[in-house]
């Protein structure tokens, strides 16, 4: 039979809690897909973050060449935009197998909006605004689509506050989002024989963003998941099955405020004028972008990303950019995990803001594990965008988690969104069947993966992917082979 795989993204899943709980029979679904022993370690991207991992696998290349590099950017006014599949210019995974002639529906992906044509249908997925939107193509879909889950939502309603109550609702909307998708895919797949279905759930990612100190309601999004897993694999529709995510996860201790650290050693420098000292003397007692937004959360009126990006420009008290004394600063740091753009990159500056970054201490003890520059991390037309240096604090336990430039006066504070879990390099990858390669590896990057994805279906990558294919040629596989 004609290849057809089923794709199944789960946003940050990681096998350090899947196999536990594999073990003591809690994830029937994901012991089937073990059985096949076809389960390698996903490496993910350099940083492992959401936008620029899901972006590497549908384009083959690393941010600096698809210019993907954070969640937001700044313009050359130093305007606050976020960044959105527009911003890709190269053509993805979903594209190019269109091309070909596949047949394809894509459903829930991370970073698919706005949608791109293809040979199928493409649902958008996180970040994706609302159902007024342009949010699945072909748009004749629409309004059947909203008559059908006229309820669809793309991200979570509620938000997760200091009360029980708010914590509580965050969870189960969690948990009701997940069997809204499961709907949303089973309706899709109904609507024709499919060469690739790939879904995904965020919902795992954002479980384990909030309530990575409570292992039960974890596992309660994870067994959702597993449920339609364990079915799928059941009705044997597809010749490969494919489970995948995009980075793992672990615990997440404090926020790192880069900035503050700069201002401190000297490696950022404010302007003189009054209104940047009467918001440095506030800035210094107390008067944060952190202290404010946990304040909200108390209050239960923490805003929507718009309003709260609308908001923080009025806010006129706040340090920000237009305080920073450009011409007599080295470094700035922006962005999720903080990384360093030099504002002189020079050799001498890149030394003094590594040395700066390995000096950090937490209780005595330093935090930062690795540091990259630019040039060992990306390649590509567009690598000069991202930032000149990246660093590691204890393998992504510290972190920005911030689009404003001066969060805390501390150098490490609490998260002000109450998360307790982040991000790791090593997420999940399994194949089912397992691959027929002669010794396959144990470690399979996100950049392979996309080449053996077009592989699978016998079209040849393009060659300016930044790997090949774990296979060297497709195989059919009938779905007799498939044991479940």
């Amino acid at each position: 039979m004609p290849p057809r795989l089923f794709f199944l993204g789960i946003d940050s899943a990681t096998w350090e809690l899947i196999l536990p709980w594999v073990k003591a029979g809690k994830l029937p679904g994901f012991a089937k897909l073990l059985q096949g022993k076809g389960d390698h370690i996903l490496e993910s991207t350099n940083p492992p973050l959401t936008p620029v991992a899901w972006t590497s696998l549908y384009t083959g290349v690393n941010a600096g060449a698809h210019g993907i590099f954070d969640f937001y950017r700044f313009d050359e006014k130093k305007n606050l935009n976020i960044y959105l599949a527009s911003d890709n210019p190269l053509p993805t995974i979903f594209e190019i197998l269109s091309q070909a002639g596949k047949r394809v529906c894509v459903a829930n992906l991370p970073f698919t909006y706005p949608v791109r044509p293809v040979n199928g249908v493409m649902l958008g997925g996180f970040l994706c605004p609302n159902l007024e939107s342009e949010f699945i193509y072909p748009q004749s879909l629409k309004p059947e689509f909203c008559q059908r889950f006229p309820t669809y939502r793309f991200t979570e309603k509620a938000r997760y506050g200091h009360d029980q109550r708010s914590r509580e609702a965050y969870f189960k909307e969690l948990l009701s989002l997940v069997k809204l998708r499961v709907k949303v895919f089973d309706w899709l797949e109904k609507q024709e024989l499919w060469d690739l279905f790939a879904v995904n759930f965020m919902e795992v990612d954002h479980v384990q963003h909030w309530f990575f100190k409570e292992p039960e309601k974890m596992l309660a999004v994870y067994q959702e998941v597993d449920r339609y897993l364990l079915r799928k694999l059941k009705e044997r529709r597809f010749s490969q099955y494919l489970v995948f995510s995009d980075h793992g996860a672990g615990p997440y201790h404090k926020n790192l405020n880069l900035n503050t650290y700069f201002l401190k050693t000297g490696l950022l420098k404010l302007k003189g004028a009054p209104i940047t000292r009467l918001r440095k003397l506030l800035f210094n007692l107390g008067f944060t972008v952190s202290n404010v937004a946990q304040l909200a959360l108390r209050l239960n009126r923490l805003p929507d990303s718009k309003s709260g990006r609308q908001t923080a420009q009025k806010m006129k008290f706040f340090l920000s950019l237009e305080d920073i004394d450009w011409e007599r600063s080295v470094a700035f740091s922006f962005g999720y995990y903080g990384h360093v753009y030099l504002i002189k990159d020079t050799k001498l500056n890149r030394e003094r803001v590594k040395s700066a970054l390995l000096e950090i201490k937490y209780q005595g003890k330093p935090v930062v594990d690795a540091v990259w520059e630019r040039e060992k991390v990306y390649s590509g037309k567009l690598a000069k965008r991202g930032p000149a240096i990246l660093y590691s604090a204890a393998n992504y336990a510290y972190g920005a988690s911030a689009i404003s430039p001066f969060l805390d006066n501390q150098v490490f504070s609490t998260p002000h969104t109450l998360k307790t879990g982040e991000h790791r390099p090593e997420g999940i990858l399994a194949f089912f069947p397992r691959l027929k390669t002669p010794n396959p590896p144990s470690r399979i990057s996100i950049f392979a993966l996309s080449a053996t994805i077009l592989t699978f279906f016998g079209v040849s990558p393009p060659n300016y992917f930044d790997q090949k294919s774990v296979i060297e040629t497709p195989r059919e596989t009938e779905v007799s082979e498939i044991t479940v």
